[in-house]
Parts: C-alpha cells; structure tokens; sequence
C-alpha cells in the first residue's frame, strides 16, 4: 500500500453536507471541592476552538490536500463566526444557511491535566424542523456538485437534514454519478436507501436494527448482510472500536483489524474514519484498501488529543514506521508544514558535529528546549572539507548523522551538501534559528528569511570546555 499512498494527496474535489459544530477545548485543572456543593472546582487556564462534526470531516480532507465544500447551518451569532473564521483559514469554502432563532451547535469540552475529561457542555436548538432548508438546499446541492469526485454526508440529527433532504442527496448523487458515502444517526436509516456507502457504529446499529454486535461470528455476519439489503445500500460500514471495521457488500462480509498505537482520545475518530475511506476511494483505491487507509487514520487520530487530523507523514509513517529521524528535504518540509498548522514551534540549527562532545551535547539539549520541533541540519561530508580542510571530517556523514538521531532530544536530521543551510531554511522557515556562541559564519540570508518570516535568531554559549570547532575552524 505504501508505495502508492501519494496518489492520496492529489486534490480532487469533495462535497460535505451535514451538521457542523464548534468544538471547544477548554483546559484547566482540579484542584479543589466546591464549598456550596459536593463538586470539583475547575479553574481555566487556556481554551481552544475547531470544527467539529461535518467540520472535522472537511478538517480531514483539507489535511491531505483536498478541495472541500461545505454546506451547512450555523446561527447568526459569535460562535457561527468564529466556524466562518477557521474554515476560511483552513481554505474549506463554507457554505452555510442560516435563519431566523437558529444558533449554532457548539460542544464545550473541560480538560484537565493527562487529558482527563471532567464535563462536556451541548449548546443546539431544540425541536428545529429540518423541512424548512429542503428546498434551499437542494437548490444548493445542484449549484456545487458540478466538478464534484464524492460526496459526504455527515448527518448528527441536529435538526439540518430532513429524510427528504437525504432522500434528495441520495437521488441527485445517483443520477450524476458520485459516490456518496454516508454517516446518519436518523433511526430511519431506510431513507438513505441506494447510498453507495452507509456508515455506522456498533452502537448505533443496535440502537437501530435491535441487534448487539458483540460475537463476530457466522450469525453476525448474516444478520449484518441481510440489514444492508434491507435498506438498500452497496456498503455497509460498520466501526467497531477496538475490534476494527466491518465491511458488508455483495461480495463478502470482513473484518478489518484496528490499526491503534495508542488511545489518548477518541474525539472525532469516527468522521476520520469516514473522510479517510472516501478520500482513499475516490483516489482509485480499492474499498478494502480504502478501509485500511482509514484503519490507520484512525489510529493515528485517537493518539493525538482532542477533535484531531491526520497529516500525510502521519499516515506514512503509520503504514511504513520509520525506525530513525534522518529526513529528505522535501519529506521533512512536509513535516514541519503539517506541526506549524497545529501551532507548533520549530527550532533550526546547524553544524559539522564531527566529533560530539559535552559541550555540543549541552548545546544542542539547550536548542531544543526552545521549541517543539528540533531539527539539526548536517554538513555532508564534500560540505566539511570545504569548511575544515581535507583531512576532515574524522566520522562519516552517515556515522554522524546516526548519532545526533539517536540523542533523545532530536526530531530530526538532515543532510546538505551546500556550504551553508539556505535552501533548508527556506524549505522549513524554522521559527527559531540557533547558532553557537563561537560561530563566525554570518549567514546573513538565512537570518533574513528566519526574521521576514517572523521568527527570531538565539545564540547559545558553548560550555567552557574545548571543542572541535575551537581547535580547528568553525563547527
């Protein structure tokens, strides 16, 4: 699978209808009982804003590169902003309705210290009648499915999709000839009758066939396969935490293992499940190999905290894990694309490091303290003789660069041939730019680069202690 995952991240074209949300973090900590009531006190110190729900779908897409569309209703208030606000930073082109009394969706989350979640707070209309956006959004679904390569419908039953609506999706997808993948938690699910892909959970299908999902057995299998003709779909997905994904067709009933690392949070795992097998599908993967895609997906989404994405070295390396931190250009320029979009720091140095000793060790723990990320560029060895003459270096390129991999305070290490690391930093604008305090070479185009890009240049002093670049030349 690995060799072709690229083609993943090729845009092409996605269409998301269905409920978005605002998801709140709110981070804090416990630390005391309230005195007028047996409760803990939580005491807010940082807050953080996402999309949720069709969002987190269309967050996902975005990720790997898509073009995404959203049609969805928000309310004429600060939170709606606040949706109009991160999707246009994410490049997803909204297109919301709005009406009178409506407000939007918004699921505020307290978090304390470990990830441990101490309340969640729904603010949603209550009795909303859907019908009323029929017509105006069929109006819209004909408008912006032209150019279209699916279309994902992320349906919380938050009063935005009627039937009818879904009914409209389900008709107008067939007739144009998109697949349409599908997530609805109506309890008719009858209404997506003819849908080429329906996704559920194992609770809900209880909740809505009346059937536990607890043996994966023969009986199991039957009774799944004979629900998804019974209402009418070519695929029948089925998440089932830790047990994997279950895919149900004409052809076969299976079981695709989970591919978890490690659980942090499952916010959101479920829309990653859903963008993920349609993006996979719609770049001419098979619908197995879909599912495996977003078996990994998933597996990455619910090691990181809070209504998360899955950025294309995520995935690779969740496919392919990489055993060392020794990175290409072009992939370690991915990398430090993806950690700035999550607001992560990073911190840039360089050097020969031909012989690493106390006080480079000190140097470099001391540079990567500054930031989240830290990346060591590396002269090749044709860069060192260069810099220090022939008879150097004494350690191999390879050999030097295994080394500063293996320190635990490395992300990562990066080989250049040049004389100095312009191209790198161009490549990656750290945020933060490290030099030694007995660095003699100026780089006057890199510091430019580093401070257009608002970022700023910190000089470290070199233990007392002689090292190699002060018995021959600059390190």
């Amino acid at each position: 699978m690995i060799h072709k995952i690229d083609q993943i991240f090729i845009p092409k074209n996605f269409l998301i209808i269905g409920d978005i949300m605002l998801d709140i973090f709110e981070y804090g900590k416990v630390e005391k009982i309230s005195s007028e009531a047996p409760v803990p006190v939580f005491t807010s110190e940082s807050e953080g804003h996402t999309l949720g729900g069709a969002g987190n779908v269309a967050n996902n897409l975005r990720a790997a590169g898509q073009n995404v569309h959203l049609i969805s209703l928000i309310g004429n208030d600060i939170e709606g902003d606040k949706l109009l606000n991160i999707a246009g930073n994410k490049k997803i082109i909204p297109i919301f309705l709005t009406a009178a009394g409506i407000k939007t969706t918004v699921k505020k989350r307290l978090i304390t210290e470990r990830n441990q979640h101490v309340l969640r707070v729904d603010y949603e209309n209550k009795e909303l009648n859907p019908s009323q956006f029929d017509a105006k959004l069929l109006e819209l679904l004909e408008d912006n499915i032209q150019n279209m390569d699916a279309i994902i419908v992320a349906d919380f039953n938050k009063g935005f999709l009627s039937e009818t609506s879904l009914n409209n999706i389900v008709k107008t997808a067939k007739e144009n000839k998109i697949p349409l993948f599908i997530d609805s938690k109506k309890k008719n699910q009858y209404c997506l009758s003819n849908s080429f892909l329906i996704k559920t959970s194992r609770k809900k299908f209880k909740e809505n066939f009346n059937f536990s999902i607890q043996q994966l057995d023969v009986q199991a299998f039957n009774f799944i396969n004979e629900t998804r003709k019974r209402i009418g779909a070519e695929n029948l997905l089925i998440t089932l935490g830790s047990d994997g994904i279950l895919l149900s067709n004409d052809e076969k009933t299976s079981l695709h293992p989970t591919k978890v690392r490690e659980i942090y949070d499952v916010s959101g795992a479920g829309n990653t499940v859903l963008s993920w097998t349609a993006n996979a599908f719609t770049h001419g993967f098979s619908l197995e190999e879909s599912i495996d895609v977003a078996n990994y997906s998933a597996g990455v989404v619910v090691s990181k905290p809070g209504t998360s994405v899955v950025y294309p070295y995520e995935l690779k390396e969740a496919i392919e894990p990489k055993d060392h931190k020794i990175f290409s250009l072009p992939d370690l320029k991915e990398r430090t694309t993806a950690l700035k979009s999550e607001g992560k720091k990073i911190v840039f140095t360089t050097g020969c490091f031909d012989i690493l000793d106390k006080a480079f060790v000190h140097y470099l723990q001391k540079a990567s303290e500054m930031g989240d990320y830290f990346v060591i560029g590396l002269n090749s060895d044709d860069s060192v003789r260069k810099i220090k003459g022939n008879d150097r270096p004494f350690n191999r390129e390879e050999d030097r660069a295994l080394v500063l991999s293996s320190l635990y305070f490395t992300d990562a290490v990066l080989l250049f041939e040049e004389n100095d690391p312009v191209k790198i930093v161009e490549a990656i604008l750290p945020d933060i730019l490290v030099k030694g305090s007995d660095c003699q070479n100026e780089n006057s185009l890199c510091y430019e680069l580093v401070l257009k890009n608002g970022g700023r240049i910190e000089t470290i002093p070199l233990l007392e202690e002689k090292t190699n670049s002060a018995t021959n030349k600059n390190d």
